[in-house]
């Protein structure tokens, strides 16, 4: 089922969608109640940009923004020497490490892999309350390569669409640029 998960995401001609797409595959098949992606900021703060949830379940991604790195030390002192953190009893986690916040009610399980290329953290993932922590943590260790992957792809997409709305010696929008601009004021 990994090798599903991402032909399903690159079969996807948008990258978000495929990302989309291949998370959505990744918390079926580990039967999780929730998956989250977030993605490490410039200013010391991870924010969730993907979130995929159960039937049923409300969505949390909006109250994930901006989460502080220093909330979250415990998982990167994990990621330090390991690409996977399994914790099996969030509360026994919890109790451990008093500085770890996660602001999600109903934990009782995470594994969260961290996307890194090249040695550059872009983020991670993090998949709730899994019935078998152990095997998923192991699949997730393969998967976590291919979403950082995808999630630098969609990046150099985005800036490279960006750039083409520039003039590249002055910075000033070109004909594309300037209608780009011209419909949003519109909207």
């Amino acid at each position: 089922w990994a090798n599903e998960a991402i032909t399903t995401g690159l079969e996807a001609k948008n990258p978000t969608n495929g990302i989309e797409k291949c998370i959505a595959h990744i918390a079926e098949n580990l039967k999780s109640e929730r998956f989250f992606l977030f993605e490490i900021r410039k200013d010391g703060t991870a924010s969730c940009s993907f979130e995929w949830t159960q039937e049923g379940l409300l969505p949390w991604k909006e109250e994930l923004q901006s989460v502080l790195l220093s909330d979250l030390s415990a998982l990167n002192e994990i990621f330090r020497t390991n690409k996977v953190a399994i914790v099996e009893d969030y509360a026994a986690f919890v109790e451990q490490h008093p500085d770890f916040v996660l602001p999600i009610p109903g934990i009782r399980n995470f594994i969260s892999g961290c996307l890194q290329i090249s040695g550059e953290r872009l983020g991670f993932t993090l998949v709730l309350n899994s019935p078998d922590c152990r095997p998923a943590g192991y699949m997730l260790s393969t998967l976590t390569d291919f979403l950082a992957v995808m999630l630098r792809n969609r990046n150099n997409l985005q800036e490279a669409y960006e750039q083409s709305l520039r003039d590249p010696m002055t910075g000033v929008c070109n004909r594309r640029g300037l209608e780009r601009y011209l419909a949003k004021r519109t909207d």
